[in-house]
């Protein structure tokens, strides 16, 4: 089967989100002998208009596209120059099957028509909540009106946008797969037709030698019980609540630390008003490679992902799982989907500062609890969120 891959973010390009898992698909489709052709974009004006790779795994294009991501509502879902270039490339890759993922800023939605020319078999994955919101669902309310995305978009509000964005995916007959049942149930709410909901996977590999744990404490002198946040910085994806929290964690556990991976320019301004004593405890890494990431989770005792919108499935859980780390998670949006409340980790409400740091306290004092959670998470994406088996649901519903 020749399966082409539609996303505007190149793997090589990026830190994570949904081309990290488009990159993870692509390598296991292919191990399990599927040609896969992946299609992305760049906004290097010095590149080519298309320029076209091949690594050991098989062949990616990536073709130019550019604009102010202020006009995104209109400009994301039509663009004549990416589709006449599409209808060129598909007319000499016959694939058999197109699944897009992120394609609601370059790629555009205008890519599903064109890729219905070629194959009755489109499907698009719902990596987030944008086939119907202007940004992240911060609030409680599922069902969103005119008046929610007028709040939201303000000025770039594009009033035929959802209207347009469901018109093709009616022409096109595209199926819509949601990587969380969370997912699932605010698009449904919306008017959005889920035909699968299929849950990230992440492979598996022994764990991180003790050698490399040591060599990565030292670099960052972690001492004593440590708290690992990793990802986008900002306040949805719970950072201000975790600050607060680890207030009083360092209160009650003065050795604690704090182990920060993410861009230090985003970290950095979010610590302008904590306390001297929790700044001193407060590791930095700034982004570090992405195979050092497991380095990273398996140096920490555990891994949390406080969230405080619908964070649709966050990977560092599948990550922190993966190398046998407990996880604290929020109970908004898809988390509780993979982290199994006082089995793999403990779900909470974030916005809870109490709650949130006595849990944390209580994992980073009991030691034999945190590495019971770690190996019984280890044993869940064995067994339940492996990438072998993300992909083989995938190449089913392909084969369907």
């Amino acid at each position: 089967m020749h399966i082409l891959l539609l996303n505007d973010d190149s793997p090589m390009e990026t830190r994570g989100g949904a081309a990290i898992v488009v990159e993870r698909l692509r390598r296991e489709c292919i191990r399990q002998g599927h040609r896969v052709t992946l299609i992305v974009t760049h906004q290097d004006r010095i590149q080519e208009n298309i320029v076209r790779k091949r690594d050991t795994h098989g062949d990616i294009i990536s073709l130019f596209r550019d604009y102010s991501l202020a006009k995104r509502a209109r400009l994301s879902l039509r663009s004549p120059e990416i589709e006449k270039t599409l209808s060129k490339l598909l007319s000499e890759l016959r694939p058999d099957v197109v699944n897009a993922h992120n394609i609601h800023t370059y790629l555009s939605y205008g890519s599903l028509l064109i890729a219905s020319e070629y194959t009755k078999k489109v499907f698009l994955t719902a990596h987030d909540t944008f086939l119907v919101s202007f940004d992240r669902v911060r609030g409680e309310k599922m069902h969103l009106n005119f008046i929610d995305h007028l709040k939201v978009a303000g000025r770039k509000y594009w009033p035929l946008r959802n209207i347009t964005i469901r018109s093709i995916l009616r022409e096109t007959g595209t199926k819509i797969i949601a990587i969380s049942f969370a997912t699932k149930s605010f698009l449904e709410e919306n008017g959005i037709a889920v035909a699968k909901v299929i849950h990230n996977g992440i492979g598996v590999k022994p764990l991180p030698q003790e050698d490399s744990l040591r060599a990565f404490r030292e670099k960052y002198q972690i001492r004593g019980p440590t708290v690992l946040f990793g990802g986008r910085v900002s306040q949805d994806k719970g950072i201000g609540v975790l600050l607060s929290a680890m207030e009083i964690v360092m209160k009650e556990l003065p050795q604690a630390q704090l182990l920060l991976v993410g861009e230090k320019s985003r970290i950095e301004p979010e610590l302008k008003n904590i306390s001297s004593t929790l700044r001193s405890a407060i590791r930095l890494t700034g982004w570090i490679p992405h195979e050092d990431m497991r380095i990273a989770y398996a140096s920490a005792d555990l891994v949390t992902t406080p969230s405080i919108y619908l964070d649709n499935f966050p990977n560092v859980n599948l990550e922190a799982m993966e190398v046998a780390k407990p996880v604290i998670g929020t109970s908004r949006g898809g988390t509780p989907e993979v982290v199994e409340d006082n089995v793999t980790g403990i779900i909470l409400d974030p916005k809870d500062t109490k709650k949130f740091a006595d849990t944390l306290l209580t994992l980073l004092r009991d030691h034999a609890k945190a590495k019971k959670m770690g190996e019984a998470g280890r044993k869940s994406i064995e067994e339940k969120f492996s990438l072998e088996l993300q992909a083989k649901s995938y190449l089913q519903l392909f084969s369907a």
